[in-house]
């Protein structure tokens, strides 16, 4: 998945305002999820997946689009994004 790619599906997560399984964060962005998260209090889905609040998720969101990516997976470092 393309960073931009990335950034549209996760606004769709942000606009359900639910609980966002861990793995519904794509791979690009899972290293500056965590580090996002780390601290933060987390829940079970009914699924028993680990899950943020949509509150710390919208915040990480909002943190994307104005101050930018703190992490990225090694794999997409180099690469070159247009977004």
């Amino acid at each position: 998945m393309q960073l931009s790619e990335a950034i549209s599906y996760l606004h769709n997560i942000y606009i359900k305002r639910e609980l966002v399984p861990f793995d519904d964060i794509p791979t690009v962005l899972k290293k500056d999820f965590w580090k996002f998260m780390y601290g933060a209090t987390v829940s079970k889905n009914s699924n028993g997946d680990i899950c943020a609040n949509s509150e710390d998720f919208n915040a990480w969101y909002n943190k994307l689009i104005i101050h930018g990516i703190d992490i990225l997976d090694d794999e997409y470092r180099t690469a070159d994004f247009t977004v």
